[in-house]
């Protein structure tokens, strides 16, 4: 309990959904433009930041577009649904074989 837990969560309508469970345990509504949100003890859930002028980010507008281009069995990452199995991968397979 003496570090925190930082819960980092794409700012987009997939991570809506954990705001909708933090906030019901907050008991009050997630601002997705604050930096942080004090869940309970040490954890704390962090919205990916919004670009100027942006209405939505995910983590992977963080990552640099030559590891987002890595190529896998001649396979190509998609970000979003839907997609091709045979010319697409998907972010489970970019965070464990491309990030880890």
């Amino acid at each position: 309990m003496t570090q925190p837990v930082n819960i980092l969560v794409d700012n987009d309508p997939g991570g809506k959904d954990i705001g909708e469970v933090i906030s019901n345990i907050i008991k009050k509504q997630v601002k997705w433009t604050e930096p942080y949100i004090h869940v309970v003890a040490n954890l704390y859930m962090m919205p990916t930041p919004l670009a100027a002028g942006a209405t939505e980010s995910a983590i992977e507008d963080f990552i640099s577009p030559q590891t987002l281009g890595t190529v896998i069995g001649r396979k190509m990452l998609r970000r979003n649904l839907p997609f091709d199995p045979s010319l697409h991968y998907g972010k489970a397979i970019f965070a464990e074989q491309v990030i880890k």
